[in-house]
């Protein structure tokens, strides 16, 4: 899967929260940190921390990485998802969202 498809799924993914995989969902900071390291001119390197990520949570990689999987945003990225900057920019915002709910959800928990 080339890295703007690779980018795209996993957003997809993050859309769905992992559902089935409430783990992935409590890991994701540790992605969070990792991608906010990565300068934006590093996409390539991001997309192997995905991959390698998702791998680690199984059956996260075998989702991301299905071949027919057929890639549905619920909102589209503006210029064209083929921008690989922008979707870049896609993913780190998303992702970042999420730790934040999560972080919000926890501290609702606990408060």
């Amino acid at each position: 899967m080339d890295s703007n498809k690779t980018l795209l799924a996993f957003l997809e993914l993050l859309e769905n929260n992992f559902s089935p995989l409430p783990q992935a969902m409590q890991d994701l900071p540790i992605l969070n940190e990792s991608l906010a390291k990565l300068p934006d001119d590093k996409i390539e390197q991001a997309v192997d921390l995905i991959i390698g990520w998702c791998g680690k949570r199984q059956p996260l990689g075998k989702i991301l990485n299905d071949p027919c999987r057929q890639i549905k945003l619920e909102h589209s990225i503006d210029p064209l998802p083929d921008n690989l900057d922008n979707t870049f920019r896609e993913v780190r915002k998303t992702v970042q969202e999420k730790v934040d709910a999560l972080k919000k959800a926890r501290d609702e928990k606990n408060g």
